[in-house]
């Protein structure tokens, strides 16, 4: 191999490596700070707080407890079955997200704040209007 040969393979190696870096600024993704995230007007939700036990009864009667909100989003309402407009409101759009996103995007639950009165069968029907595997939950009053 001549001189002008060796030249050449190391221009050409070169070129190959200012291409290649180019082509990656270009379509890496770049990693922002919180603070630079912010200027971009994104909104940065702080660390998630531990949640503490729960005991509640979906309105098939099973238990709901920490372990089922594990493994998946879960989009909670608090509301009542007698609830005249915001409850019914709230529940439609969190079932038109459901259908937007697809089956498997997230569990749906309303966690009734009426638990006197919100029964396992009203819970059921109530939920399930606004899909069908949405669950209603209750517990206590406390």
């Amino acid at each position: 191999m001549t001189g002008l040969q060796k030249t050449v393979g190391l221009c050409l190696g070169f070129i190959a490596v200012v291409v290649g870096l180019f082509v990656y600024s270009v379509v890496r993704t770049p990693v922002l700070s919180e603070e630079q995230l912010r200027e971009q007007g994104v909104f940065v939700l702080p660390r998630p707080r531990e949640i503490s036990p729960i005991e509640l009864m979906t309105h098939k009667g099973e238990p709901f407890t920490l372990e089922n909100l594990q493994g998946h989003w879960t989009f909670a309402f608090f509301g009542f079955t007698n609830c005249p407009d915001i409850c019914p409101t709230s529940m439609a759009v969190m079932g038109q997200a459901r259908r937007a996103l697809g089956d498997d995007a997230f569990q749906g639950l309303l966690v009734t704040v009426d638990p006197e009165r919100d029964t396992a069968e009203a819970l059921a029907a109530y939920a399930t209007t606004f899909a069908p595997d949405f669950l209603g939950v209750t517990g206590e009053l406390e």
